[in-house]
């Protein structure tokens, strides 16, 4: 299978890893340049060598929360200048990296 091109994360992707990052006390062993198939976005781990975790990061499809900000949007000229949407992590075990 042929190696795709090397990319960079979207800037969404970097904020969301530095959010927890800061949070956990992560950083980054490796993340998903797009070159190959099945890699989570991002590979944390903790500076003391401790377990490493897998972190995707998506956009927000739950319809409920759409239209919450959307109804926001048209009674307010929003609620928090330059703030787009919410943010939401959900942990998950039992996920087995590629």
């Amino acid at each position: 299978m042929k190696r795709k091109k090397a990319l960079e994360p979207a800037p969404d992707e970097l904020r969301a890893e530095a959010v927890v990052n800061e949070v956990l006390g992560t950083r980054r062993f490796d993340y998903d340049d797009q070159a190959e198939p099945g890699k989570a976005d991002f590979l944390l781990g903790p500076l003391d060598g401790g377990p490493k975790v897998a972190l995707e990061v998506s956009s927000t499809t739950d319809p409920d929360r759409q239209g919450l900000w959307t109804g926001l949007g048209r009674h307010y000229d929003g609620p928090t200048p330059g703030l787009e949407g919410d943010w939401q992590v959900q942990v998950t075990s039992g996920t087995h990296g590629a």
